[in-house]
């Protein structure tokens, strides 16, 4: 997909992927690194009371009543305990 790219002299011209990585001075070893960088992971909230899964998971307490509900496909809830999925 081209990108408007814009010089020091403030003049706009469109140029490819390749193009605007040569002119910004990204090689292909950046590139690469880029692509190996790991995504970062989701972060679950629950909308009632803003309990985080990591948080639910480094205290084992659930925030609210809808957290089990937000919470249920990382949590396997049965009878009353929870335990991670794996």
């Amino acid at each position: 997909m081209p990108a408007r790219v814009r010089d020091q002299r403030g003049l706009e011209t469109t140029a490819d992927g390749d193009a605007v990585d040569r002119l910004t001075g990204v090689t292909g070893l950046h590139r690469l690194l880029r692509l190996m960088r790991p995504l970062p992971k989701p972060s679950t909230v629950c909308p009632a009371c803003g309990a985080t899964l990591e948080k639910v998971l480094a205290t084992g307490l659930m925030g609210c009543g809808l957290c089990y509900s937000v919470f249920a496909d990382k949590l396997k809830l049965t009878g009353g305990s929870s335990d991670l999925v794996s």
